[in-house]
């Protein structure tokens, strides 16, 4: 009799809900704490309440962000987010 070998449509479906979390943005990753301050953080820079430059803005958001322990956060993808709706 042959050795049952690992259903291969399984093996794909578990690799791929760990894929998957590396292809989301990075705000879709954010821990449920973090997900509402961020938004208002941006709620605030496109009202103008925020009165540094974009590309400062987003520094520094991402440098909290990675300080927290959410890694992954770069500048540019905080620059794009920010500038988008």
């Amino acid at each position: 009799m042959a050795k049952a070998k690992p259903r291969l449509l399984d093996e794909v479906q578990q690799a791929a809900s760990t894929f998957f979390q590396g292809t989301l943005p990075w705000h879709r990753r954010l821990p449920a704490e973090h997900e509402q301050e961020v938004f208002d953080l941006r709620a605030a820079y496109k009202a103008g309440k925020i009165s540094l430059p974009l590309r400062t803005t987003a520094r520094v958001i991402s440098k909290l962000l990675r300080d927290r322990g959410i890694a992954n956060i770069g500048e540019q993808g905080v620059q794009a987010w920010l500038k988008n709706d």
